[in-house]
């Protein structure tokens, strides 16, 4: 069944990620603000009250472990995460399995100036760098895993340059909301130098619902 819908996604697909309808952009571009904004007041709450960013690491910070626990993680890999926000959870998770070199950058300058002020709070500084930038264009090629989070934005512009210009042999991780799989998916599959490892879905407690969301494994030959 999986394979027959990927067939089918491949064969609608005209090598680019920009082959979308104009209806699964609009829905694609709604759902992606509407979480985004939910993840903003998550984020924020989390840097300014210590029991409710508890609660966020146990509970979404549980979930991106089980993500990493599919791959091979050593401290001479370099992470980048796209989409890092005020409250960069991942590059913590990630900072606590021991992994050195671990770059966070976000589009909006005031969820950096707050998420390096978490990493210096947590002494993580010579771990963890977080800049200012966008998806779209900050050069992806030196990474051996890259994220990209559900909520960065533009999402097919991000997508095809990450899995255009990523290096071969490295490993992404794209989360993607259960609602607009279906897109992204096609998107990832005009890449024929691409391919899906596995995916796995999330719906952690107490954050279920609306933002649960799948995690994508792929890798470029």
């Amino acid at each position: 069944m999986l394979e027959r819908e990927e067939q089918h996604l491949m064969s609608s697909s005209e090598n680019s990620c920009r082959t979308i309808s104009m209806k699964q952009k609009f829905h694609l571009l709604i759902t992606t603000k509407t979480s985004g904004f939910l993840w903003y007041i998550i984020d924020n709450l989390s840097c300014k009250l210590d029991g409710f960013a508890q609660v966020y690491e146990n509970s979404i910070g549980r979930e991106y472990s089980k993500e990493y626990a599919q791959l091979r993680l050593s401290a001479t890999k370099k992470v980048l995460h796209i989409g890092c926000g005020s409250y960069p959870l991942t590059n913590i998770i990630l900072s606590a399995d021991g992994l050195q070199h671990i770059v966070g950058i976000d589009s909006d300058p005031r969820a950096v100036e707050l998420a390096q002020h978490i990493i210096s709070k947590k002494h993580l500084s010579e771990q963890v760098t977080i800049e200012q930038s966008d998806g779209q264009h900050y050069s992806v090629k030196k990474f051996d895993i890259i994220i990209i989070s559900s909520c960065s934005w533009p999402k097919m512009d991000i997508v095809d340059h990450v899995l255009t210009d990523a290096k071969k042999n490295s490993i992404i991780i794209l989360r993607e909301l259960n609602h607009v799989v279906k897109p992204v998916k096609q998107c990832i599959l005009s890449h024929p130098d691409i391919v899906i490892l596995k995916h796995i879905s999330h719906h952690p407690f107490p954050f279920y619902g609306p933002i649960g969301w799948q995690s994508f494994y792929l890798t470029k030959k």
